[in-house]
């Protein structure tokens, strides 16, 4: 009994740390590597709390996002929660939205569900928020300070 229960031990011991380990997770392993970079946002000299700050790389698919603290910092994401973002030459982006909305007070015709109407508004110049008028690129270097200053203006 003892020696059963040995190997039984043994082998669920065996089984489980070969399943958890990170070195045969294929996803992490595959993924390109990454580098430290942070942003700082201000409109009209002041710090942006809350505005997404989008990286996409110019040649590859593999983009990066924070939001802004306070001090309108963002420490950039590409996999894990500020880990970095892929060297290369980026396109950036900057929103901050505020999303509202309502409820009806009279019931669709035919329906139980009442109609809801959302509305958004743009808390930064809406030229920031694409790509293509942004104005902004970077370029992350590996072994390098990526930090970059983002100032925006009407």
């Amino acid at each position: 009994m003892m020696t059963h229960t040995f190997y039984l031990l043994t082998f669920l011991m065996l089984f489980i740390s070969n399943g958890c380990g990170s070195s045969s997770d294929k996803w992490k392993k595959d993924r390109p590597k990454v580098v430290p970079a942070a942003v700082t946002v201000s409109y009209k000299g002041n710090a942006v709390e809350g505005a997404k700050v989008y990286f996409s790389l110019k040649e590859g698919s593999v983009g990066a996002v924070s939001e802004t603290n306070s001090e309108g910092v963002a420490h950039m994401t590409t996999f894990e929660k500020g880990d970095g973002v892929v060297p290369g030459t980026h396109l950036v982006k900057v929103s901050k939205v505020l999303v509202e909305s309502t409820i009806g007070t009279e019931k669709l015709p035919d329906s139980d569900d009442y109609p809801v109407t959302v509305r958004r508004t743009s808390l930064l110049p809406e030229k920031y928020a694409d790509y293509k008028t942004s104005g902004f690129s970077v370029t992350v270097t590996d072994g390098e300070q990526n930090n970059f200053q983002f100032e925006l203006v009407d």
